[in-house]
């Protein structure tokens, strides 16, 4: 994994993608919680896709952003 493209995130994206996955993977009760729009976090998770090549749709994609991005 490349750690420099982590650089090129914006923290309030990568913050969106660890409440995504601490909040069980449910677009609902994410945007409910961290006060967003649900097309918005939509549109931050499509983000990090495109940046990181991340899915953290998917469970072991979403394993390895999380604990990359808890460590940092």
């Amino acid at each position: 994994f490349d750690y420099n493209l982590i650089d090129k995130i914006d923290k309030l994206v990568l913050e969106a993608g660890i409440a995504f996955i601490e909040n069980g993977f449910n677009i609902s009760k994410t945007s409910n919680n961290i006060y967003l729009h649900r097309n918005t976090l939509i549109y931050r998770l499509e983000k990090i896709k495109d940046i990181l090549g991340m899915d953290i749709r998917n469970f072991n994609e979403a394993c390895s952003y999380y604990l990359i991005n808890k460590n940092i």
